[in-house]
């Protein structure tokens, strides 16, 4: 796998979790179960792939994020998490355990420094998909969690949300700041001055005088 290609592999035993990051000379070190390789950002890199983007050309550009695809083994998943855009998971080969919980707040933590996760929930949605079944996320809202239930693959078209005003003002401080555009002052644009009754200007930029 090229190296200007952004993939990690996640695996888990006896609930301890590992993340790795590409590219991965070989696979042969890894066993037949709980793990998950996961290649971000497919459809700039291979054009049939990119066509499974298609469908969602209608909205603005800045809204379509990329398209990932994990393989994962039997109990290969990511754990429990939230994500922090919208993503529609087509499932493309192989079965997958998904379940999805409620919209509440949640507690997330880091099992790993690499990962992102929230603590068990009880499931509203407890579904195996199995090819061409697609299932919808929204962003940041609905815990949830997917584990293969044998060798699968699985796309996930990723849709970004616009950020919140507090965080677009932040960036917006940021880029002033960076660019060194805070200096600078307001300055009267350079007209000529009305002449005053009963007194006269020296000179466009001096102080009136008057009789």
């Amino acid at each position: 796998m090229e190296s200007e290609v952004d993939s990690r592999l996640v695996s888990h035993q006896d609930g301890k979790w590992q993340v790795s990051h590409g590219p991965f000379e070989s696979y042969d070190h890894l066993s037949e179960n709980n793990w998950s390789l996961l290649v971000q950002a497919v459809n700039h890199w291979h054009e049939p792939s990119a066509a499974l983007m298609h469908p969602f050309r209608a909205l603005p550009d800045w809204r379509i994020d990329d398209l990932m695809i994990s393989f994962s083994v039997p109990g290969g998943g990511v754990g429990p998490h939230l994500d922090q855009y919208d993503v529609f998971i087509i499932q493309g080969t192989g079965r997958r355990r998904w379940r999805v919980g409620e919209k509440v707040p949640m507690k997330q933590h880091c099992p790993h420094p690499d990962l992102l996760q929230v603590d068990p929930f009880e499931a509203i949605i407890d579904e195996e998909m199995e090819p061409g079944d697609i299932l919808y996320i929204s962003a940041g809202i609905s815990p949830h969690e997917g584990y293969s239930l044998e060798n699968s693959l699985n796309y996930s078209g990723r849709l970004s949300r616009a950020e919140c005003p507090a965080s677009c003002l932040a960036a917006f401080a940021d880029y002033v700041l960076q660019r060194e555009l805070g200096s600078q002052r307001y300055a009267d644009p350079d007209v000529p001055s009305p002449r005053p009754s009963g007194g006269y200007f020296t000179d466009p930029n001096s102080t009136a005088c008057a009789r």
